[in-house]
């Protein structure tokens, strides 16, 4: 039997709630999983058709979830992101965050949350040929000291 419960939650709510509870009980693999399955259920609803792109949307989520815990706040809006995907698109917009350099507070934000792969640089490095050469350089050297 799997040890993890993420597989039976079926809504990003579930998903989140069983997050909260096996972080609150020192569970963090359990609750990473939780958070992961969360992001990707609200990823889904999307409406992309690209695996590359879901995974930016994953992201997306993810980012505006580590900075809501951190503030505080039941939810957050990536007010100046989800513009700009609306005006350069998805991957474009994970490309020019990632080639800003040097890892933000939100990268900081994922990570502290367990969340690493879920980062922008780590959806870069997994899809290297949709992304340009540069931001794929500076992927690898913000996730190198981790």
């Amino acid at each position: 039997m799997k040890n993890d419960m993420s597989y039976i939650l079926q809504t990003p709510e579930e998903c989140l709630l069983h997050a909260k509870i096996m972080a609150g009980r020192g569970q963090s693999d359990l609750a990473g999983a939780a958070y992961k399955r969360a992001f990707h259920l609200m990823a889904a609803k999307s409406g992309v058709s690209s695996e590359v792109e879901r995974e930016c949307w994953a992201g997306i989520h993810a980012y505006e979830h580590a900075k809501a815990e951190r503030l505080g706040r039941k939810n957050y809006t990536a007010t100046r992101i989800r513009p700009m995907i609306k005006h350069w698109g998805i991957k474009k917009t994970i490309e020019r965050t990632v080639r800003r350099k040097g890892n933000s507070v939100g990268y900081r934000d994922a990570i502290a949350l367990g969340l690493k792969d879920m980062t922008f640089e780590a959806i870069v490095l997994r899809h290297p040929k949709e992304f340009s050469a540069e931001a794929v350089a500076i992927s690898k050297d913000v996730q190198a000291p981790h």
